[in-house]
């Protein structure tokens, strides 16, 4: 799955070099590649030098506005929409006639919803005798993951407990807004199964590449089971 879903392409500025009080655009698009509809991610400046640039007009596809904005847009799948910012450079009295560069940075924010699941193998005595490995687990697209691992070994037979690791990564190039909350995080557990997972108030996981702590949870099988079946245990987390 894709670990970038909200793209930026082709940001440029029509010129590298301003003359003093001559008018310049700097210009993207901004592209979703998520497998869903995207509401509002915001395209915004982090830093265009703003003590000595103007900001003359902000263009958000077909709307445009006097000064600086940020551009707000709804996207659909594989949609584009153009951003523009039309920048005045100062008189040559304000820079005092120095020369200067300016690294403009094009920042975007967005929530969305990562997904995990990996499934584990339950089976009756007659099937227990030969141990393997589970199904491999699987993580939905967007920067942040979620990592489903079952700790035991599988099959897992009947009224036996087995253990499994929840563990989220910013596998991004851009850092989350902030940690993720206990409300913002769901799991569920298979039917026919008690226990429960050990969720904190607070998952730590802001910078990129950065890792949370395991989240453990303790499963317990019924007493009764069919010779063989396959159960999800799924999660997700708003961020």
């Amino acid at each position: 799955k894709s670990n970038e879903i909200v793209i930026l392409e082709n940001v440029e500025a029509v010129t590298n070099e301003v003359k003093p009080e001559r008018n310049f655009i700097l210009s993207g698009f901004v592209t979703n590649k998520a497998t869903t509809k995207i509401n509002n991610v915001k395209i915004g400046l982090a830093d265009y030098c703003s003590s000595v640039f103007d900001v003359v007009k902000t263009s958000c596809s077909l709307t445009s506005f006097d000064g600086y904005s940020d551009c707000v847009f709804s996207l659909n799948l594989d949609a584009s929409n153009k951003f523009q910012w039309n920048f005045k450079a100062p008189p040559a009295s304000r820079t005092a006639g120095r020369d200067f560069d300016c690294n403009m940075i094009v920042k975007t924010n967005y929530s969305y919803a990562a997904y995990g699941s990996t499934g584990v193998i339950l089976a009756n005595d007659a099937e227990i005798a030969a141990r393997e490995t589970g199904p491999t687990p699987v993580t939905g697209d967007g920067p942040l993951k979620i990592y489903i691992t079952v700790e035991s070994a599988q099959p897992v037979g009947r009224s036996e407990t087995f253990d499994v690791k929840i563990v989220l990564k910013n596998e991004g190039s851009g850092d989350l807004e902030s940690s993720i909350p206990k409300e913002s995080f769901r799991y569920t557990r298979p039917e026919g199964l008690t226990g429960t997972c050990d969720i904190p108030q607070v998952i730590t996981i802001t910078k990129t590449k950065q890792e949370s702590d395991p989240i453990f949870c303790a499963f317990r099988t019924p007493e009764i089971l069919p010779p063989r079946v396959t159960k999800f245990i799924t999660a997700e987390a708003d961020y």
